[in-house]
């Protein structure tokens, strides 16, 4: 459901219950009634509602704020919902913080990233550059942070490193999951770990 990006399913919608076909579904809310001390599954809410309800999003996030292992991306998220208001003062401040409080390469890239596309927007080029390049140190050949800094080296005119960029970023095999192009799908990274731990139990 994650990987769908299917809030319906997995928080309901906003709209009148008149406006439904059927029941909503609100998978989310079973799985914390079932499991209320598993933080993991109130992030997936704060995430399934980042796009539909931001404000309940925003509580989420900030009620994770002080969790050992979920603070990290929930300030990243928080940071992001504050670019894309514009408030990019607060946005900065925020994905600073996440250095302080995680190692996860997943979400110091998304970090990074993020700063560095505040700082492109904001013509601040060489700020941009550097963010750029330490998302690339989290996770090596991601897609959108290996395009984003390449692009601004071809328009400095550094055309030679920017094309260097891009094959390096097409020679990897497998190709990294960018956590970019997968912000919204939530655990879904974790998928492949936890279904293969499953078959292992099973064949047991």
């Amino acid at each position: 459901a994650e990987r769908a990006e299917d809030y319906e399913f997995l928080v309901g919608d906003a709209r009148p219950p008149t406006d439904y076909n059927t029941t909503p579904i609100q998978h989310v809310r079973h799985a914390q009634l079932r499991f209320p001390d598993e933080p993991r599954f109130k992030l997936a809410q704060g995430i399934a509602e980042e796009q539909h309800t931001p404000a309940v999003a925003r509580r989420v996030f900030e009620s994770l704020r002080d969790d050992v292992d979920l603070r990290g991306e929930a300030v990243t998220r928080l940071g992001v919902m504050a670019a894309n208001q514009r408030e990019d003062g607060r946005a900065l401040d925020l994905f600073r913080q996440v250095e302080s409080v995680t190692r996860d390469p997943w979400v110091l890239y998304l970090a990074r990233f993020s700063a560095g596309q505040i700082f492109g927007r904001r013509n601040r080029p060489a700020d941009a550059e550097r963010a750029y390049r330490r998302a690339l140190e989290a996770i090596p050949r991601a897609q959108s942070a290996s395009v984003a800094l390449a692009t601004l080296l071809f328009r400095d005119g550094r055309r030679h490193e920017a094309g260097g960029i891009i094959d390096a970023m097409l020679a990897a095999d497998p190709p990294p999951a960018d956590p970019w192009r997968g912000y919204g799908d939530g655990d879904d990274r974790f998928w492949p770990r936890l279904i293969g731990q499953l078959r292992a139990e099973i064949r047991r």
